[in-house]
């Protein structure tokens, strides 16, 4: 599945995928991408892959050609994919950019999510439109559902305010603490104890990170 292509060929285009800067964010799985141009003709199936090469990566730029296509008009849209090969399939998106060899040209596709196994996405430029022109209304509507489910409340007490589910999310959430347990020590007595506990589940602090911490200018006598 995908085509074929002569690194000896002048490439049209490059796509560049950029992997969000998030834990776990990188992938392992197989990818597959096309280009559409205004009047819905596309691009060949590219596998977006390089041998001898770990690509989608946290935080990293993965560039690929793609060949030629004759009467190929302007970008308009892509389509992406991947499988769920590999123990660390899951992969957070920042962006797809389209490179015009020859002009220069960049057209920027917006992602800013999670992508899961085997659903087919379908990104226009810029990804900003109204709701009631939206070119995908199923796909997005399927993506809110998909986003309820973990944001899922509930009234535990009769006239009370209404909460997250704790009760579904119970266990994942002690094995989370878990593994965090296991990881980190029992006692923080230095900066570099306490940075054992963002090693598996727990996300690093967004601004700074756990870097952050060495900073002196923001440590706090007490």
């Amino acid at each position: 599945m995908g085509s074929t292509f002569s690194f000896f060929s002048t490439p049209q285009f490059e796509v560049h995928v950029v992997t969000g800067n998030r834990r776990g964010a990188g992938t392992d799985a197989n990818v597959w991408l096309t280009i559409y141009d205004e009047h819905d003709q596309r691009t060949p199936v590219v596998k977006l892959n390089h041998l001898w090469k770990n690509d989608h990566e946290r935080d990293s730029t993965s560039k690929y050609p793609i060949p030629p296509i004759e009467g190929f008009g302007k970008v308009h849209k892509i389509e992406f994919w991947r499988d769920s090969f590999g123990v660390g399939h899951a992969w957070f998106v920042d962006r797809i950019e389209v490179h015009h060899v020859a002009s220069g040209k960049v057209f920027y596709f917006p992602i800013h999510r999670w992508v899961d196994a085997n659903v087919h996405y379908v990104v226009h430029e810029f990804d900003c439109t109204l709701p009631n022109e939206d070119y995908c209304k199923e796909q997005r509507l399927s993506e809110l559902s998909r986003i309820k489910k973990d944001y899922q409340i509930k009234v535990h007490v009769p006239g009370g305010p209404a909460q997250w589910d704790i009760i579904k999310n119970k266990g994942s959430l002690l094995l989370a603490t878990s593994l965090i347990n296991l990881s980190s020590k029992d006692k923080w007595k230095s900066l570099d104890d306490l940075k054992t506990v963002y090693r598996l589940k727990l996300e690093e602090p967004e601004v700074g990170g756990v870097a952050n911490l060495d900073n002196s200018d923001n440590q706090v006598l007490v």
